[in-house]
């Protein structure tokens, strides 16, 4: 399959793209290392796509990896995997989350800790044998909070131990609200948050969990109200158990994108991608609808591996706008 575009240069014809893709429909069918009827048919879909892709003036290179699976790697050294959070998908199904991943071919799926349930056990099972990487949004903690500290601790513990148990290799966690919004308060905060931290990552790093820290910033009492700030916790440890989940649709209502690319840069293992206008109201809009340049995103995080997760508002056609999504993440990170 890779033989048939991979040389092709920009903007061949379509029909010229139509031939290969029937071509590949033979092989598909021929082939009996694609056997079963879900795999034909997620190949099939991907084939389709990249037909209606290349219509749209997209490269027949860019066409190819529609077809053939393939990760993504900026010219710039970023290698990146797309993924898609439950948050996304309608009704919030873990099943729909993961028949959709696997017929649109979405690399990686982010859950809920709230989500790895006995009951879901078996899909999660299935999530892990289709070999897409599993990323865990943590509970929502107020780590700045004294009287919380032990409680929070006991959270944060027990959600490495759920996120080691079905192979996520990242934890996302948010740092909460504080009683307050001064200096003070935000120092006192910052040094309880630190403790509560403290008595985690030595076990994420046992259990080969990467802990990343949420920006956000957009509520007056947040405890983290800035970039740097976030930067100077997570450098506190100077922990590879520890980093940063960019939150590109946060920072563009809080702070700025570039400012916080180039503030954070370096502590940056994950990203949460969604768009919005700048404004606190709707502010996971789908991607193409707001004002953020996605493209600002490739220059900080060369010669990472980052996988890109999206985080956009469930609609009717929450659908649409992911399989979109990630064609205009592709095109500005190409």
């Amino acid at each position: 399959m890779r033989s048939f575009l991979v040389e092709v240069g920009y903007h061949r014809s379509l029909t010229l793209i139509s031939f290969h893709v029937v071509r590949a429909h033979r092989d598909v069918n021929r082939s009996s290392s694609l056997a079963g009827d879900e795999n034909r048919y997620a190949l099939r879909r991907r084939q389709e796509r990249a037909v209606y892709f290349s219509s749209l003036n997209l490269t027949a290179w860019r066409a190819q990896r529609y077809i053939s699976g393939g990760r993504c790697h900026g010219h710039i050294g970023m290698t990146f995997k797309i993924g898609v959070s439950i948050y996304s998908v309608q009704n919030r199904s873990i099943e729909l989350l993961l028949e959709f991943a696997a017929i649109n071919h979405f690399e990686s799926v982010e859950l809920w800790s709230t989500d790895l349930t006995e009951e879901n056990e078996s899909v999660l099972k299935a999530l892990s044998a289709n070999g897409r990487s599993l990323s865990v949004h943590g509970p929502l903690l107020n780590l700045g909070k004294s009287e919380a500290l032990e409680t929070n601790i006991m959270a944060l513990r027990e959600t490495v131990d759920l996120a080691s148990k079905h192979n996520a290799s990242i934890l996302v966690l948010h740092t909460g609200i504080i009683d307050g919004t001064g200096p003070t308060e935000v120092a006192e905060g910052m040094k309880v948050a630190e403790r509560a931290l403290s008595a985690t990552i030595d076990l994420a790093r046992e259990k080969h969990v990467l802990v990343c820290l949420e920006n956000e910033g957009y509520h007056e009492n947040d405890l983290i109200k800035n970039f740097q700030q976030l930067l100077d916790l997570v450098k506190t440890f100077s922990s590879p158990s520890l980093g940063v989940v960019f939150d590109v649709s946060h920072a563009n209502v809080a702070g700025g994108v570039k400012n916080g690319l180039e503030t954070m840069g370096q502590t940056i293992r994950h990203l949460h991608v969604a768009d919005n206008l700048g404004q606190v109201k709707g502010h996971h809009m789908p991607i193409g609808q707001g004002n953020i340049d996605f493209g600002l995103v490739k220059g900080p995080l060369h010669g990472k591996e980052i996988t890109a997760i999206l985080e956009i508002e469930p609609t009717t056609e929450w659908e649409r706008n992911l399989i979109g999504g990630r064609e205009i993440l592709r095109r500005n990170w190409l």
